[in-house]
């Protein structure tokens, strides 16, 4: 019964970190339209040193053969893509519609474990809880904001195609954490994202973030917001890797569902309004968010070994560095 306390407490925290995060880049302020690198770079130099620290202090160390190798940089490859697409893809559109297209990795994972994986079948018990749950988000969000609507298609497929690369994401990490351990992905794939992200923005937003000028006064009228946005983001990756490590990949996804009713109260907070939707669906969300957790199975052994098969198909590497 503690664990399950546990697993849903440290679930309700990530997803407030990581709705405060969101919030941080929904009231950003730019002359300019700066590219997401310029928060994400941050983030990957903190999570970085701190995951170094950790991983020097801690008693384990561990050995990382070059199949791990060849993991942590399709890690570090989705996780800087996912990112940028998800905020370019919520840049496009209201926030509250880009925060419910988002929240459509955990029906996705539900299928791809059930169709492409084949490890269960479909719970539509639980997907008719899920779909209940985003409505009433959507509703809260909606009601705490009150912007008109502003749908982008291309915005939308951004959105989508960051939900597939976190997704991927997190389960090559379940896979390979239990071997390596969670700092050593964590100190090793933030080169990775942050190399690959630097050189990805110089091809596609060289003009957004290269203007040196522009970008720091960019950094200095926005300094609370990504003082925020770097605390929040960086927390919410030392504690998801524990949680995914520890809890497995589909725990996770439902944990963090519940950020998105954090961001409608968040907002509700900061605007200073006062709804009712939003106090009394709020709770509820959080409540059916614990359920859906509760509910959550972990066959990590399962997925784990059938990943590392699509990939041992492809690869043999024996050596150790």
């Amino acid at each position: 019964m503690n664990q399950i306390f546990i697993k849903c407490f440290l679930g309700q925290i990530m997803s407030l970190l990581l709705s405060t995060a969101v919030v941080s880049t929904h009231y950003l302020k730019s002359k300019i339209e700066i590219s997401p690198f310029a928060l994400l770079g941050l983030a990957y130099i903190v999570i970085h040193i701190f995951s170094q620290i950790i991983y020097y202090l801690s008693k384990t160390k561990y050995k990382i053969n070059n199949k791990n190798i060849l993991y942590i940089m399709v890690i570090g490859m989705t996780d800087f893509i996912g990112g940028f697409c998800l905020i370019k893809g919520l840049m496009k559109m209201s926030s509250y519609l880009g925060i419910l297209i988002a929240q459509m990795v955990y029906p996705m994972s539900v299928f791809t474990d059930a169709f492409i994986l084949k490890q269960s079948k479909v719970d539509f018990k639980m997907l008719s809880i899920f779909m209940a749950f985003v409505s009433v988000c959507f509703v809260v969000n909606y009601k705490a904001d009150e912007s008109d609507l502003k749908f982008d298609f291309i915005g939308m497929c951004l959105v989508l195609l960051s939900d597939i690369l976190y997704m991927a994401n997190g389960t090559i990490q379940s896979l390979i954490i239990p071997s390596i351990g969670v700092y050593n992905v964590l100190r090793y794939f933030t080169i990775v994202s942050f190399i690959f992200g630097a050189v990805m923005t110089k091809i596609l937003d060289k003009e957004m973030i290269w203007n040196l000028k522009e970008l720091g006064n960019f950094y200095v009228s926005n300094f609370n917001n990504v003082f925020s946005y770097i605390f929040a983001f960086c927390s919410y990756y030392l504690m998801a890797s524990e949680y995914i490590g520890k809890y497995g990949i589909f725990a996770f996804n439902a944990s963090i569902m519940s950020y998105s009713i954090y961001f409608g109260i968040l907002t509700m907070i900061i605007d200073l309004k006062i709804r009712y939707v939003v106090a009394i669906g709020g709770p509820l969300c959080i409540i059916i968010n614990v359920i859906l957790v509760m509910k959550s199975k972990d066959p990590r052994k399962e997925v784990s070994k059938k990943v590392g098969d699509i990939f041992d198909k492809k690869i043999n590497f024996n050596c150790d560095v």
